[in-house]
Order: structure tokens, then sequence, then C-alpha cells
């Protein structure tokens, strides 16, 4: 039972209270310590309101909160209570308190998953368009050239015969690009794989061996990578890949004529890193920054490739829960950042440490991914 005042002033509770917070019933009742001084701060005007329309109704209440334990981690709470009244004005409040934090979590878990399937279910729509898309383009071009193969062949034009077939195996090459990209996406898609500490530094390193074998030198390009990168939670094949990605774009859009030039950085965003891959080339339109990272996006007219880098680095971030985004930098260019789930986070849902509150930087347990900074 406790007063109906600002600090909701304790007259009695039983021992469970400890186990419960953590601390002894004695902090409570001789005013030690208050109830709303470990309730989480974004949550207690919903809950007054929720008390506050259920006094006024004469009604029993029912509120969901965070309260903070004595071991730092938030615990989700379920009170049920009454008003006791004195000449219609609520004195006091009685009822009782249960630590809901299990269930709690399973409801977040199963409504991120509706969440996801609805996003999934969206995604696989657009893919299916776009996969339909693509595969007409050759086929109509290869359908169209069957018919003026027959044409040269019976008119003996030898010269245009073969210009014919050049066309036909360019629109199969086209189609086995587009083959090797859907099953590339699907391997990504099925091998999550083991999750660990991975140097970022020792990665890009390494990236850019790999990059080089797949482009060919880059003697002339200036790649500038800090000193000091951080340590990342994920799978090293996967992060390997995206890194791979993410350099051979900054390369391919460099400005002609020009020495091309990538950085690679961090920064903090609240107690997170983030990783940030810097170009100096032609940049992108802001109303296309999300664009980029569509499958089979291609901006510029006339870009090698099919639009698959960005789209599989998006996938591979998403598949650990991270979060990748565009920024705009001063001057040429455009910046890649990414972040990912801290190794606490992403191993266990239960770590509800202050640093994994949400906001910027913060693990949102609501929707299980890291909130994009700003």
């Amino acid at each position: 039972m406790c007063r109906y005042d600002e600090g909701f002033s304790l007259l009695f509770i039983n021992q469970a209270v400890e186990g419960l917070t953590g601390y002894p019933r004695e902090e409570f009742l001789e005013g030690r310590l208050r109830f709303n001084e470990i309730q989480h701060p974004d949550d207690v005007p919903a809950m007054g309101s929720l008390i506050e329309q259920a006094l006024d109704a004469e009604e029993p209440f029912n509120v969901v909160y965070r309260l903070r334990h004595k071991d730092g981690y938030w615990r989700w709470i379920e009170e049920i209570g009454i008003g006791v009244f004195e000449n219609g004005v609520p004195i006091y409040l009685t009822g009782f308190l249960s630590d809901i934090t299990r269930r709690r979590l399973t409801e977040l878990e199963r409504e991120a998953l509706i969440t996801e399937l609805r996003q999934s279910n969206a995604d696989l729509q657009r893919f299916a368009h776009n996969v339909s898309h693509r595969l007409k383009t050759p086929l109509v071009t290869i359908k169209g050239f069957i018919s003026l193969l027959a044409q040269d062949h019976e008119a003996r034009d030898e010269e245009r015969f073969q210009e014919d077939l050049r066309r036909m195996a360019e629109a199969t090459d086209a189609m086995q690009q587009l083959f090797d990209a859907l099953q590339r996406m699907s391997r990504i898609a099925r091998m999550a794989g083991v999750k660990e500490e991975v140097e970022m530094g020792e990665l890009i390193t390494e990236a850019l061996v790999e990059l080089e074998e797949k482009r060919g030198t880059h003697s002339n390009a200036r790649i500038d990578v800090a000193s000091d990168l951080p340590v990342m939670f994920g799978n090293r094949a996967r992060l390997l890949e995206m890194v791979v990605e993410i350099l051979d774009n900054a390369l391919k859009f460099t400005i002609p004529d020009e020495e091309p030039s990538v950085e690679v950085g961090w920064r903090y965003e609240g107690v997170e890193p983030v990783l940030t891959i810097r170009d100096y080339g032609i940049g992108v339109r802001r109303k296309d920054r999300e664009r980029i990272f569509g499958l089979f996006e291609q901006l510029k007219a006339g870009t090698p490739g099919i639009g698959l880098g960005l789209a599989l680095v998006r996938q591979i971030v998403e598949l650990h829960n991270g979060m990748v985004w565009v920024e705009q930098p001063p001057g040429d260019g455009l910046c890649i950042c990414f972040m990912l789930p801290p190794k606490r986070a992403a191993e266990n849902v239960l770590s509800l440490t202050d640093d994994a509150r949400p906001g910027p930087g913060g693990w949102d347990l609501k929707k299980k991914k890291l909130k994009k900074p700003g």
C-alpha cells in the first residue's frame, strides 16, 4: 500500500519486494529509496496517465513498466491495484506487483517476428517483380535474334549471322549473371554462421587483398585505413564479404580522371562503434540514398555489374540485426556507415543493462535491432 502522492510513498510492502528489486523492504518503508527512483523514465508518463484515468473512473488499474533491479538489469513489472477513496478523493493505492520479464520479452519477440514476416512478404513481392523484369529483357533479346538468325542464315549473310550469335551470347551471359546473383543471395540467407569477435583492422586488410584479386591491381588508388579500428561481433566470412562489396563500390564510382581515394574509419554512436567507409567519387542524390541498397538498383546507366553489391551488404547487416545507412560528407563522395549489435546483446536478449536502453547507439529490444543514430 502507498500514498497517492508524487513519490507514491510506501506504507506497507511485503518481503517479496527484495526478490523483485534486489533491495530490502526497509529501504522503501524508511524512505531511503522510492519506487519512482528505479522506474524507467520512459515508462513513467504513460503509467501515471493510466492510473489517473482508472482512479477518475473509480476502477482498478493495470499498468506495465520497467524497474531497475539492484543488479543493474531492467525487469518488466505488471502492477494491478485499486484506489482507496475518502469523500471521492483517492488517498491510497493498494495492489500487487509481478515480475513479467520473460513473458514481456516473449511478447516483444513475437511482435518483432510478425513485423519481420510482413517485411519479408513485402520484400519477396518486390524481389519477384525485379527478377521477373530482369529475366524478361534477355529472353526478349534471345527470342528476337532467333528470328533474325534464321533470316540471316537463309540470306547467307555471315557477318550479320555472327552478330546475331554475339548478341544472343550477351543475353545468355546476362541471364547467367542474374542466376549467379540469386544463388549468392540465397546462400547468404541460409548461412548465418557462427559469430565471433572480429578485429576490423585485420578484416579490412584481408578485404583489400581479396579486392585486388577481384578487380586486379588498384595501385593507383589511395586507401587510408585508421590504425585503431574496433572489434565487432559477427560472422567473419559474411563481414568480409560485406566489406569487400563496400570497398568495391567505393572504388567503382570514382570521378573520371581523378585518383580513387577511400578512407576507412570509425566513431562512437552512444556506446557502440560505427564503421565508416568514405569515398571521394561521384556521390549520390539525397533522394536515392535508400535506393542504392535495393536489389538490381543501378543509378548510373552503363555501370558494370547488375546492382547486387550493396543489396548484399544490407542483407548481411540485417542478418546480424544491425543497421547500414548512407551519409553525405562535405565535398564530393559518399560515406557508407554500419553498426552491429554488441556481443552481449546479440547473445542474450535478457541483458537489459543501462547502455542497452532504447536510444541512439543503444539496443532496441522492441525491434531487436540497432536504431540508426540521429
